[in-house]
């Protein structure tokens, strides 16, 4: 199961996915440009992790790209949709989210819809949770509106992301552990085997 990312220009997504998946230093994510082309990372962990990330250009015609011609889009499991926490109002970000959405539902009717609420640091956002709550809240509102209208009815998950704290790498975790399940069960078996251990040794 492939994932795709997309976002509106300058929302972070390429930049993000470099981070975790090109281990790319902070200090060059910030002059990383606008990309024009599709980009594809391939990700290997062991022979039993292994995607694609597709980081989708907003410039690209994504009808044209999500045809049956273009196998790439068949197996993908999941739609990460950046949007960025800084760039309000958010009905432009919110409005493509749901594009893409009506665009993919017609080729992959079975896909998980995550939504990465990004760049949530700086003096704004370190000021308390309530303020993270405060911006979630609003892109929930718009998004709800937005499938609403176009009468959809989907389950969306919400992150907050940051390319400065494990923020990133845990919402990309959450995301992997549901296209593949197995990888959430060896975890709670190294949990259930190091608290016998634990026992054991007292």
């Amino acid at each position: 199961m492939d994932l795709l990312v997309l976002g509106l220009p300058t929302s972070g997504k390429t930049s993000l996915t470099k981070v975790v998946f090109q281990k790319l230093p902070l200090h060059e994510a910030h002059s990383l440009g606008s990309s024009t082309s599709v980009e594809i990372i391939n990700f290997t962990n062991n022979p039993y992790i292994q995607f694609k990330v597709y980081d989708i250009p907003s410039t690209i015609a994504f009808d044209e790209f999500c045809k049956p011609e273009h196998s790439a889009v068949q197996q993908c499991g999941a739609l990460i949709y950046v949007i960025d926490a800084k760039a309000t109002p958010y009905d432009k970000a919110c409005a493509s989210f749901n594009e893409a959405v009506v665009t993919l539902l017609k080729y992959v009717p079975k896909l998980n819809f995550e939504v990465f609420i990004h760049k949530v640091d700086g003096d704004t956002f370190t000021k308390g949770d309530e303020y993270k709550l405060e911006c979630q809240k609003d892109i929930q509102t718009l998004i709800k509106s937005e499938l609403a209208s176009s009468e959809i009815e989907i389950n969306v998950s919400y992150h907050f992301t940051s390319i400065y704290d494990h923020s990133l790498h845990d919402s990309f975790g959450k995301v992997i552990q549901k296209l593949w399940p197995q990888v959430h069960y060896i975890g709670n078996m190294l949990d259930s085997l190091i608290t016998v251990c634990l026992c054991c040794v007292e």
